[in-house]
């Protein structure tokens, strides 16, 4: 399972989320369609919510948010 999965249909891929994750965790490659986990996302995620308040289509799930 992965740590996260965006909405494909909401996602413009304008990588707004690769650039704000203060852990740089969020890759966005050529090849992929959407935004991915890095390997070490588990590890190193710290649940911020940065990607989901930077997302202008609220394509990432909130469940990344700590409450």
């Amino acid at each position: 399972m992965k740590p996260f999965e965006v909405d494909p249909e909401k996602c413009t891929h304008d990588g707004l989320c690769v650039e704000e994750c203060p852990a740089q965790i969020i890759r966005l490659d050529a090849k992929e369609e959407i935004p991915m986990p890095a390997d070490d996302f588990a590890s190193y995620c710290i649940a911020c919510g940065h990607c989901v308040a930077v997302c202008p289509t609220d394509a990432f799930p909130a469940k990344l948010v700590r409450t």
